[in-house]
C-alpha cells in the first residue's frame, strides 16, 4: 500500500488545455471531508389509509341533489354533501312524530306502564331517525314542525378530499351503496 501510495504521489500527468476542457478535468486539493451525494429516487404518495371515509347511503331513495359533484372538493366536516329523497325516511319519521304527539297528548290519568312504553316508543323513533344519519337537531326540528321531511342531507363526516365520487345525481341507490370516497390529506404515506 505504501509502494503503491509513493507510486502515485510521484507520477505526473500531463494533459494539453484542450485535452482537459475536453476530459472536463478539475484540480482541486484533497481534502477530508463526508462524502456528499445527490440521489434521485422514484416514489409514490400514498392516502394514510386510517383516514379514509367511504359515505353510503343509508335508506334506498333517489339522490336528487349532489352537493359535492367531483372528484378533488376540498370538504369541511359537517358540509352538505348530497340529498336522498325516500319513501323510508316518511315512514320513520311519522313514527316520530306519533310516538311525539302520543307522549304530548297523554291523559293525566295514564299508569305509569303506558308512560314508560310511550317513552320507548319515542326513544326507539328517535334512534331509527339517527341510524338513517338524522342528527339530533334534524330529529328534534321533525318533532317542533310536526312535518315528515322527504328528503334526507347527507354530511361530510371529517374534513379532507373527495377522492372518488361513486354516484350521480338523479341516481337511484339502495341501502349501503358507496356515494363518495373522502381521505384526510393532512398526513399521508
Amino acid at each position: 500500500d505504501q509502494l503503491c501510495a509513493a507510486f502515485l504521489v510521484d507520477l505526473e500527468l500531463s494533459v494539453s488545455d484542450e485535452a482537459a476542457a475536453l476530459l472536463d478535468l478539475r484540480i482541486s486539493p484533497v481534502v477530508r471531508a463526508p462524502a456528499e451525494a445527490e440521489v434521485k429516487l422514484f416514489g409514490r404518495i400514498a392516502y394514510d389509509e386510517r383516514r379514509v371515509t367511504t359515505i353510503t347511503s343509508r335508506v334506498a331513495g333517489r339522490l336528487d341533489r349532489l352537493f359535492v359533484d367531483f372528484t378533488g372538493a376540498v370538504v369541511s366536516k359537517g358540509d352538505h354533501l348530497a340529498e336522498i329523497y325516500s319513501p323510508e325516511l316518511l315512514v320513520a319519521q311519522r313514527e316520530l312524530i306519533g310516538a311525539a304527539n302520543s307522549q304530548a297528548n297523554m291523559p293525566a290519568g295514564t299508569s305509569a306502564a303506558v308512560r314508560e312504553t310511550r317513552r320507548r316508543l319515542l326513544d326507539a323513533a328517535r334512534e331509527k331517525l339517527r341510524l338513517l344519519q338524522f342528527t339530533d337537531a334534524q330529529i328534534q326540528a321533525i318533532e317542533n314542525s310536526n312535518t315528515p321531511e322527504d328528503h334526507l342531507t347527507l354530511y361530510a363526516p371529517q374534513s379532507g378530499i373527495v377522492t372518488d365520487k361513486l354516484a350521480n345525481e338523479g341516481q337511484y341507490v339502495k341501502t349501503g351503496d358507496a356515494l363518495f370516497k373522502m381521505a384526510d390529506l393532512s398526513n399521508v404515506w
